[in-house]
């Protein structure tokens, strides 16, 4: 009598593993398997979808039967397909059922390539895995994306900077950072998600973050300067956190203006203006 048992799993392979497991039965028994999804990862871990397959097999028409069917599977050699091979009269075999069967791998799993890669100079095994994770999550997106960018590890106020040098990188830039930065918000989340204590990761691509820095910081001056001349408030474009954090550090020395942020994400904005000490000295007397 036959009997089929369906199950899922993260690929083809534990989907095979589970349903075996589910029928009680051995990795060595004697199986057919039909593949009725072969699922898929998503992308960026979205929108991805569990493999289903079908494993059938056969009872015993009788209780009587089954220690001789048990003994049978066992002295049966188990093909890498999950199907039962014919055994060669003149070879000796160990028992499938000690061993479990090997299978290949339905497709090549992308790894991310040594010169891509670069020792991670920070100590502390945290970083260092931190670091390892966050390389192989963008890997997988260098690798659609068709880039193949160098990485060098350095550790900077606190954060684990990641910063990628290389050919055609402008389509991870994006405009004013912002495909930069949902990388960066990205990559943060993977890491995170995988440990419970991870430094915060600074993603960086042809040292955009210090240019970036450098244009902020000079935009910051000329608008303080344009707010003390006209004593009007000026309103900056809306930036994310981190940019809104460099006009706020660049000017908090500035004993002319004061700085604050308004808005909601993602259309949060700094807003420059006169101090007030500053109005009350200029006025006429």
């Amino acid at each position: 009598m036959n009997k089929s048992v369906e199950a899922t799993g993260k690929t083809v392979e534990e989907a095979i593993d589970a349903a075996i497991q589910l029928a009680g039965l051995n990795l060595g028994s004697d199986v057919e398997v039909e593949v009725l999804d072969s699922g898929n990862k998503g992308f960026f871990g979205i929108g991805g979808k569990s493999a289903k397959v079908r494993v059938t097999f056969s009872l015993p028409d009788s209780p009587e039967d089954a220690p001789a069917r048990v003994k049978a599977e066992k002295e049966r050699p188990v093909a890498a397909s999950g199907k039962t091979a014919d055994k060669p009269a003149e070879r000796k075999q160990a028992p499938a059922a000690d061993k479990p069967a090997e299978r290949k791998p339905l497709a090549p799993v992308n790894k991310p390539a040594k010169e891509i890669t670069a020792p991670s100079p920070i100590s502390g095994s945290s970083a260092d895995k931190a670091a390892e994770q966050a390389q192989a999550f963008l890997q997988g997106i260098f690798v659609k994306l068709r880039v193949s960018p160098l990485c060098r590890v350095s550790e900077e106020d606190g954060s684990l900077l990641l910063s990628y040098t290389g050919k055609d990188l402008g389509i991870l830039i994006g405009r004013h950072g912002e495909t930069l930065n949902a990388l960066q918000y990205l990559v943060n989340l993977v890491v995170n998600r995988k440990a419970d204590e991870s430094p915060r990761i600074v993603l960086d691509i042809e040292n955009y973050r210090k240019g970036r820095e450098r244009t902020l910081a000079a935009l910051a001056k000329r608008m303080a300067d344009k707010a003390v001349q006209t004593g009007r408030r000026v309103e900056l474009e809306p930036m994310n956190p981190y940019e809104r954090r460099i006009v706020h550090m660049t000017l908090q020395e500035d004993p002319r203006v004061e700085t604050m942020s308004q808005g909601v994400e993602p259309r949060r904005q700094v807003v420059i203006q006169k101090k007030r000490s500053q109005e009350k000295n200029t006025r006429p007397r």
